[in-house]
């Protein structure tokens, strides 16, 4: 049961994701870093020393932790994936601390297809609401999925978009999957996965409900698992933000839907996103194909290649 070995990694204080990796690419077996003597532990020159001790006083102490989370997780029907797994999301690979574990329901697949990420307040305006339900709407026509955050507001319209189109879309949690949050979305959350849809999480499941921190790394996994980010509506502090920021440190575009109105606070993070280089398109009907549009004349520009996005399938 190789799953524990990852699972107990993440319950040890001190040791984060991008340690459990450098164990990994040391040793490609998390099981042999767990059998490994302490010397062979502390001469791994990617780790400082003080994470290798975190690593060393935890190893043994976590294990029994692990199995009462994969328990737990078998009866609750929730998968576990790991790092090492062919199932994994290769794309999860761009961030330089990929989740070394992710429990999911639904259906997990690996896409060749458009995958976008949709996000934005979580208390828009009922022109936001309407913009990300069409926004939705358009990308699952055009062949695509969509990923957002399963949070009120913006999130909510997007997923809710996707199934009204009888498309495929996946809610990206930043608590565990024993409880369903926010609470009100628990019937939203199950119809996603009837329609072929998945909730994702690398949250260990017994967590409850979303904290600060949690929801950061959920961020950085919605921009991960997307070709490019559309976000909707944001105010200066909302967490959208820092999707953005993730889905721009990953080389990708970030489009706004605009014109952006002045005195609105849920248009004031668009500005500062679109100060930053993000793409402004007029919002219409043909929104989406102008942003893709947009995004392969900017690659061009860049002297990139079209990457993971066969654009002509979709024009």
């Amino acid at each position: 049961m190789k799953e524990k070995y990852w699972i107990a990694a993440t319950q040890i204080k001190g040791v984060g994701d991008k340690t459990i990796k450098k164990l990994y690419e040391q040793f490609e077996s998390l099981e042999d870093a767990w059998e490994s003597s302490r010397n062979e532990i502390k001469d791994i020159e990617k780790i400082s020393s003080k994470r290798a001790e975190k690593f060393l006083d935890g190893r043994e102490k976590t294990l029994e932790k692990a199995e009462r989370i994969i328990n737990q997780a078998n009866n609750h029907n929730i998968n576990i994936l790991t790092m090492d797994s062919e199932m994994y999301p290769k794309k999860l690979f761009e961030l330089p601390d990929p989740p070394p574990v992710l429990y999911w329901k639904g259906k997990l697949e690996q896409r060749k297809n458009l995958s976008v990420a949709m996000v934005g307040t979580r208390e828009p305006t009922q022109e936001g609401k309407n913009r990300a339900f069409e926004i939705a709407k358009s990308v699952i026509d055009q062949g695509g999925e969509v990923i957002s955050g399963l949070a009120l507001g913006i999130d909510t319209k997007s997923h809710q978009g996707a199934l009204a189109e009888e498309g495929r879309t996946i809610g990206v949690l930043g608590n565990g999957l024993l409880e369903i949050y926010p609470k009100k979305n628990k019937d939203l959350a199950e119809e996603m996965i009837e329609k072929n849809g998945a909730l994702l999480s690398e949250i260990p499941i017994h967590q409850k409900e979303p904290k600060s921190w949690s929801l950061r790394k959920r961020n950085r996994i919605i921009a991960a698992l997307s070709d490019f980010t559309i976000v909707v509506e944001a105010t200066k502090k909302s967490g959208t933000l820092i999707t953005a920021r993730h889905t721009k440190n990953l080389g990708k575009k970030v489009l706004i839907p605009g014109p952006i109105q002045e005195d609105i606070p849920e248009y004031e993070g668009l500005k500062e996103l679109i100060e930053k280089g993000a793409i402004e398109i007029k919002y219409s009907d043909d929104f989406l194909l102008e942003g893709l549009n947009k995004i392969e004349n900017s690659k061009k520009s860049e002297g990139k290649t079209t990457k993971q996005m066969n654009l002509q399938k979709y024009q």
